[in-house]
């Protein structure tokens, strides 16, 4: 194409160069071809509340936030907290497409038995207080950002009770408690 620099691009055309030394020496290089592999189409993200699917792919990673999720490699995915989710799709000539973002906002929105739990103060440092309606032992999960349980155990449900979320770096996170045959989630905020 004329260019006389050191490097070149190609839009899909042979590429060859001529080389010239100070005492007027050439010499030509062997002829690369290349091959334009189409992108594939940017993935769509649907779906109903924290339940996501992407259209189909060879290969999926979602991210929340900007943030690879870990483990999170199928086409749909259950959201565990509010925020901005995009999925990577790959193709089969292993180039990437990404989707556009969507923004979930239902994560924490409280079900039919979840008015029965109660926590505070939100947003909590060192103790998170949790009010369940009865008193049997309840095991919980709390969820990162990122989609980790960072902190589970079992909550006696009578009275305010102490959980120690002292070891959680400040952020977002969702408590999951079983009760009835219905998980309650509630989103929380550490300082």
């Amino acid at each position: 194409d004329g260019s006389t620099g050191s490097s070149a691009w190609s839009q899909g055309e042979d590429l060859s160069v001529v080389v010239t030394d100070a005492a007027g020496c050439a010499a030509a290089s062997d002829t690369l071809s290349f091959t334009a592999l189409p992108a594939p189409s940017a993935p769509v993200i649907t779906g109903s509340g924290p339940d996501l699917a992407s259209t189909p792919a060879d290969a999926y990673q979602w991210f929340l936030n900007g943030e690879a999720i870990n483990g999170a490699t199928s086409q749909s995915f259950t959201a565990e907290v509010n925020g901005t989710y995009t999925v990577l799709i790959t193709a089969p000539n292993g180039c990437t497409a990404l989707s556009a973002p969507v923004d979930v906002t239902s994560v924490g929105v409280v079900t039919t038995l979840s008015s029965e739990l109660r926590y505070w103060p939100v947003p909590a440092h060192g103790v998170l207080y949790v009010e369940m309606p009865s008193g049997a032992m309840q095991p919980y999960e709390v969820i990162d950002a990122a989609g980790r349980t960072v902190l589970s155990g079992r909550l006696r449900g009578t009275g305010p009770v102490p959980m120690d979320i002292s070891a959680l770096a400040p952020g977002t996170y969702t408590l999951r408690i079983p009760l009835e045959d219905e998980l309650v989630r509630g989103v929380f905020v550490v300082r």
